[in-house]
């Protein structure tokens, strides 16, 4: 089952899961069984989605949640003149622009744009930082014909967001990382606090478990990919996983247009929500996911929302999976 916290003094709402499978509809929150027709607080009349508050936000992000992959591409078919980053970037070779967090992805436009009361927020990701500027309502129009001079603009505010690849844990350290897995519990956190981060940890992989180099595809190089995320776009935070299979393709580049041949993914994530002023939210959450025939696999944890500057602040990040590319095993489980 999915809960739900809720604090009343600004509408903060948490999702949390208990251990499920990626296909199993019966654990969702809520059920949207015709998503093309659901009416959300949203306004269509532009090209980026437009919410009245952030409790609106809040609820749309949440019905999001409880979609499957081609439920959530229903749902954007159906916003008339409106074509989210998530399509945009799908398969796009440069992964820096590929925001973690699809349900997010989902509600930001093509163009990096998401309205919340008489506030537009302009995200522009970069390869190791991104910029966030929030612009008055009054600058509509200018964005409308396509004005991009935002820093110029009175009344702008200009916020620093982080969706920099990390460095990882070293393979040599057995308290942190372990190949192949270990026949632990995935909560079985270590003794330490994890320090906190912005951004994605993680790894590419080119070898299988027995070290040889993956089976290429059409004479081009194949990897794996996995990252723990923890993003905060001011006023919502989330944390996830994710496993993607990538190729190196002869014209575009390394480009996710390869499936593995199944792939089991898990995680168990514990920490703290942060709101200025408010006391601290606690969260614990686990998820066993299993799929075939796909080029990735990936969950939103946990995610808050709030007028401002709200975070995710994992203490413990557990993530273990398994995947069968060719018939070649590729595994991992790292404690942190």
């Amino acid at each position: 089952m999915k809960i739900t916290i809720m604090t009343i003094a600004i509408g903060v709402l948490l999702s949390s899961s208990c251990k499920e499978k990626i296909w199993d509809s019966t654990l969702q929150i809520e059920k949207v069984t015709n998503p093309t027709n659901e009416t959300d607080e949203i306004t269509n009349s532009l090209p980026w989605q437009s919410f009245k508050s952030i409790q609106d936000f809040e609820q749309t992000i949440n019905k999001l949640h409880s979609l499957h992959e081609d439920e959530l591409q229903s749902w954007e078919k159906s916003q008339k003149g409106f074509t989210s980053w998530y399509s945009k970037t799908y398969m796009q070779n440069d992964s820096a622009a590929e925001i973690p967090d699809i349900q997010f992805a989902t509600l930001l436009s093509k163009d990096g744009r998401i309205q919340i009361a008489d506030t537009i927020y302009q995200f522009v990701p970069g390869v190791k930082d991104g910029i966030a500027y929030a612009i008055p309502n009054k600058y509509q129009s200018n964005l409308m014909k396509g004005e991009t001079d935002y820093r110029n603009w009175k009344g702008v505010a200009t916020y620093a967001i982080t969706l920099t690849m990390l460095p990882f844990p070293k393979w040599q350290d057995p308290e942190k990382v372990t190949q192949p897995e270990p026949g632990v519990s995935i909560c079985d956190f270590p003794n330490t606090f994890l320090l906190p981060w912005w951004g994605q940890k993680g790894d590419q992989i080119f070898h299988s478990d027995n070290g040889s180099e993956l089976p290429k595809d059409n004479a081009r190089r194949v990897r794996i990919d996995y990252h723990r995320w923890r993003v905060g776009f001011l006023f919502y935070s989330s944390a996830g996983v994710r496993v993607k299979a990538w190729k190196d393709t002869r014209f575009g580049g390394w480009m996710s247009t390869i499936n593995m041949d199944n792939v089991q993914l898990e995680s168990c994530i514990e920490g703290k929500v942060i709101i200025p002023g408010l006391f601290p939210q606690n969260f614990h959450e686990s998820v066993s996911m299993y799929a075939t025939n796909t080029n990735k696999l990936e969950k939103t944890m946990t995610w808050a929302a709030a007028p401002m500057h709200v975070e995710v602040l994992p203490e413990h990040f557990n993530i273990k999976f398994k995947v069968t590319y060719k018939g070649q095993p590729i595994s991992r489980f790292v404690r942190e």
